[in-house]
């Protein structure tokens, strides 16, 4: 599993998964695959990862 950039923008807000997964409105389950890189989101659901996280896509995978 490849990681992202997901967890290190998540803790710099000091939010839990549940609180990520809330403000875009995707199942926890959904938002953990994400994170751990399991699974990839569709680009409409980065987006909103993103703007949860007060970031751009680019910036969450960008070294990714």
């Amino acid at each position: 599993m490849e990681e992202n950039g997901l967890r290190m923008h998540r803790l710099k807000l000091k939010l839990m998964q549940q609180d990520v997964a809330d403000r875009v409105g995707i199942p926890l389950l959904s938002y953990q695959r994400y994170e751990s890189g399991s699974r990839s989101p569709r680009v409409k659901t980065a987006m909103r990862i993103a703007k949860a996280l007060n970031t751009n896509v680019y910036e969450i995978w960008k070294d990714f």
